[in-house]
């Protein structure tokens, strides 16, 4: 009965944490009984509101007419031939976002130029991508162990691939002498 319970609960009573209990950390059974959750009742009223919300929000997206190009079938035209121009790049600018048509050869050049400055960049003979994820992912490991995580916790931090990052570059049309900015995408890479 309801005595043989208490006991029972009371007498359950773990002499260690459970990192170190003797079942590996995972952590026994709770003697207690659970109770029964029943699923909440059906709110008709609710159920009524919400589908009303939905009808005029399908009418609404129905209604909704889509914009109008701000290109003349001729300028998209244009666009796509320059599009299509391997001597010609069509790029975003840095800092305002609009639109830059510019020789390819001219933002090569710039972007080399730029990369050449010694006290900032430095030529690799290789690619140190994978000696920098195990880098990563061993002094990540250690850390997190030293302050009493566990490896299973553990390795939901750890980058298992990553891919080589990507450099590209974005003229700067806020400047009065043309110059890029460099940018390097994380997207893939040890810290994605």
């Amino acid at each position: 009965g309801k005595n043989q319970d208490k006991t029972e609960a009371s007498e359950f009573r773990p002499s260690q944490p459970c990192s170190e209990a003797p079942l590996g950390g995972k952590m026994p059974k709770i003697p207690f009984k659970r109770k029964r959750k029943e699923p909440p009742r059906a709110n008709n009223d609710l159920e009524k509101r919400i589908k009303n919300l939905q009808v005029d929000i399908e009418q609404l997206v129905q209604q909704t007419e889509l914009p109008k190009q701000n290109l003349t079938k001729e300028e998209f035209k244009a666009l796509a031939t320059l599009r299509n121009n391997p001597d010609v790049t069509v790029v975003r600018s840095d800092k305002g976002g609009e639109m830059v048509v510019m020789k390819t050869s001219t933002l090569d050049q710039l972007t080399i130029s730029h990369l050449e400055d010694r006290l900032t960049y430095e030529r690799l003979s290789s690619d140190p991508t994978e000696k920098l994820r195990k880098e990563v992912n061993s002094t990540l490991k250690q850390v997190l162990l030293t302050r009493g995580y566990m490896l299973s916790f553990t390795k939901r931090f750890m980058t298992p691939s990553a891919k080589t990052q990507v450099f590209y570059s974005l003229p700067k049309t806020h400047k009065n002498t043309l110059k890029i900015r460099p940018i390097v995408s994380g997207k893939g890479g040890i810290f994605d």
